[in-house]
């Protein structure tokens, strides 16, 4: 889904966009996102007026990051946030919301630049067991090595992620320092030390994004990717444990004949 789509498609390929996630995704219980880059005013009360109706307001924030610059677009009339962090999380299962939203506000004139980058939060079923499952250099090398192949497909914006300082790969013959997540850089393609701050493994690889489909387009890529791959592990663990228990079986419990225990109750 990689080609831009008329605005009267939108509302289709929201529906399809969500479908594709619960269809194929598990594991992951909860997505949060913070979306960088310069956003009108008008924008902001919109999407904020459209989450009450669902009596969501609470799931979302309006903050700034000062690692941001937007310049305002010529056809934006109202008042202009050029360093604007916007903040919105919902369970899987309501997925179509945050579609919604990130469409809305692109809609509306919410704009990035390659001064933003795209972190995405999640949370997942039995999520402290899982996340101590997914802790590992197992997780980072897998996903690492789909990102790259998923970035040589959509180009220079994508693979230039890999090096950028906020968001690079791990150097794998350090990566048992990031068991020791209070010691290390929360600017990794996959943060752990969100998992001691938030409960949630952050994914900062994503770079910006020209619109809503764009943006979408890689939500779902990301969810689906990272749903497999912790589907895998816990496949493996799983397995692993029914192999360790057939091989060392149960202990055998003695069962006493008939007459001993004739002669216990006598005596």
């Amino acid at each position: 889904m990689t080609e831009r789509v008329l605005s009267f498609e939108i509302d289709k390929y929201i529906v399809a966009a969500a479908e594709e996630v619960k269809k194929s995704v598990k594991w992951i219980e909860s997505v949060g996102v913070e979306l960088e880059g310069g956003v009108p005013e008008s924008a902001v009360r919109f999407v904020e007026n459209k989450l009450a109706m669902l009596d969501l307001s609470d799931r979302f924030e309006f903050g700034y990051d000062g690692s941001v610059h937007v310049p305002k677009p010529s056809f934006v009339k109202d008042r202009w946030y050029s360093d604007a962090e916007l903040r919105f999380w919902v369970e899987t299962s309501r997925i179509e919301i945050l579609f919604d939203v990130v469409i809305t506000l692109w809609r509306y004139g919410f704009r990035q630049n390659s001064t933003c980058g795209n972190h995405v939060h999640l949370k997942f079923v039995r999520n402290l067991q899982t996340l101590s499952l997914i802790f590992s250099e197992e997780f980072v090398k897998e996903f690492e090595k789909k990102y790259a192949i998923y970035a040589r497909a959509r180009g220079e914006k994508y693979t230039a992620r890999i090096e950028n300082h906020y968001c690079a790969f791990y150097e794998f013959h350090s990566f048992p320092a990031a068991l020791y997540y209070y010691c290390v850089s929360r600017y990794r393609a996959v943060n752990y030390k969100s998992v001691d701050e938030n409960e949630t493994l952050e994914i900062r690889i994503l770079p910006y994004a020209e619109d809503g489909v764009e943006y979408v387009d890689n939500l779902v890529w990301l969810l689906r990717t990272v749903d497999s791959i912790v589907d895998k592990i816990i496949k493996r663990v799983e397995k692993t444990k029914r192999v360790v228990s057939v091989k060392i079986g149960f202990p055998k419990m003695k069962i006493p004949k008939e007459e001993e225990i004739i002669e216990e109750v006598i005596v």
